[in-house]
C-alpha cells in the first residue's frame, strides 16, 4: 500500500477492490457469500473499471461514459445531459397514483460527512453515512474515504455515479449520487452497506486492496472496435 499515492505524468493509478455481498437471515449468515474483484485504471482525464464481465469507461475530457458488456461484446454510450434527464423523468408519476404509492416509488440518495476517524490499511479515513432509498427498501452504507490517495475529485463523483447506471431500476439515482459525492473528500477505501427486503438482510462491504502506478495496457481507455453500439434505455 501507497500512501500519499498521486498520478504520475507517465503513468496511470491502478486500484485493485473486492466487493462481497452476504445474505442474513434471523442474524446469521445465509448461504455463501458472492465475491467479486474489480480494477479501476485512472489516467488524468479518462477511467475504466473492469468487473468479471462488464466495464465502465469514462472520458472526461468528451464528457462521455461508456457500459460495455464484455460477454455480450455490447457498448453503450451516455452523455452527461442524458444522466440529467433521465434523473427528472424518472421521477415523475403516473398521474392518480396514490400519494403513499408515489412516495414509496421515489428514489433518493444522501450523504452525510462525520468527523469520526480511522486507520484502514495505512490510510487515514473519515467515515461517511449514505442512505439509499427506493421503492421502499433503505439501504444505509458507511463510507470511509482518505485523502492520502491523490484522485481528481470530479473523477471520483463520475465513477460512483456511473456504477448505478448499469442498473436500469437504479439510473435515475446517477445525477444526485453525483451531488452527494461532492460532499465527500477523497477516495472511498472501504464501505459497509446493510439493505433489508422480504425478511432477509444484505450485507455488501467494499474494500480496496491494492493501489499502485503503472502503464496501462494498449487500448484500456477505448471501446473494442468489434463491439456493437446498443441504445441506452
Amino acid at each position: 500500500m501507497l500512501l500519499g499515492l498521486s498520478i504520475a505524468a507517465q503513468a496511470d493509478m491502478t486500484i485493485t477492490q473486492v466487493q462481497t455481498t452476504q445474505a442474513i437471515k434471523d442474524g446469521k449468515a445465509d448461504g455463501d457469500p458472492k465475491m467479486q474483484t474489480s480494477t479501476l485504471w485512472i489516467a488524468a482525464d479518462k477511467v475504466r473499471m473492469d468487473g468479471e464481465s462488464e466495464s465502465v469507461l469514462l472520458k472526461i475530457a468528451q464528457d462521455s461514459i461508456y457500459l460495455i458488456d464484455n460477454k455480450k461484446k455490447t457498448y453503450t454510450g451516455i452523455s452527461q445531459s442524458q444522466i440529467a434527464g433521465a434523473s427528472g423523468q424518472s421521477q415523475e408519476m403516473p398521474a392518480g397514483m396514490p400519494e403513499a404509492m408515489a412516495n414509496m416509488m421515489k428514489m433518493e440518495v444522501t450523504i452525510e460527512p462525520t468527523t469520526e476517524t480511522k486507520v484502514i490499511n495505512k490510510w487515514n479515513c473519515t467515515k461517511h453515512v449514505q442512505t439509499m432509498k427506493m421503492m421502499g427498501t433503505v439501504t444505509t452504507s458507511e463510507l470511509w474515504a482518505t485523502t492520502d490517495i491523490k484522485v481528481d475529485q470530479a473523477i471520483v463523483k463520475k465513477i460512483s455515479s456511473s456504477l448505478l447506471l448499469k442498473v436500469q431500476s437504479m439510473k435515475n439515482l446517477a445525477a444526485q449520487m453525483q451531488k452527494e459525492y461532492a460532499k465527500i473528500k477523497g477516495f472511498v477505501v472501504y464501505s459497509v452497506s446493510t439493505s433489508s427486503a422480504g425478511g432477509k438482510e444484505n450485507r455488501s462491504t467494499m474494500e480496496v486492496r491494492e493501489v499502485k502506478e503503472s502503464v496501462a495496457p494498449a487500448g484500456t481507455y477505448e471501446v473494442p472496435a468489434k463491439y456493437k453500439l446498443k441504445p441506452w434505455e
